[in-house]
């Protein structure tokens, strides 16, 4: 089973994004293995 996680800020640009994302996937670590792809923009970050 895979997990995406990801965050919106229209506000403020996040120099951590791989660091949040990450901090954030390792949460669904016990789902089993899974791709590790990324998205980034401005004001989008999204990992599958």
């Amino acid at each position: 089973m895979c997990g995406i996680v990801g965050f919106t800020n229209f506000s403020k640009k996040f120099d951590n994004k791989k660091e949040i994302l990450f901090n954030m996937t390792n949460s669904l670590s016990k789902r089993g293995p899974d791709e590790n792809n990324y998205y980034f923009s401005d004001n989008i970050a999204m990992r599958s």
